[in-house]
């Protein structure tokens, strides 16, 4: 498994703001690809989840997710 941060938060942490996002690349294994999409329930740590979209293609899959807190 690897996880890798981008977009602007990565870039310069202390240019966040209320409306600022993070952006979280998660690679794993074909055969974990189940337990971290489509379900949400190991997200669910993280915060009280707002809202959610979620797109599937061949071999990915993104989610996103709205939080209370975060």
């Amino acid at each position: 498994m690897g996880l890798a941060l981008g977009g602007s938060t990565a870039r310069d942490p202390d240019a966040q703001d209320p409306w600022s996002d993070v952006d979280a690349l998660i690679v794993v294994c074909d055969h974990a690809f189940e337990r971290f999409f489509p379900g949400l329930d190991w997200f669910r740590p993280l915060g009280r989840i707002l809202g959610y979209e979620q797109h599937v293609k061949p071999g990915y899959g993104t989610l996103r997710v709205c939080l209370r807190d975060l």
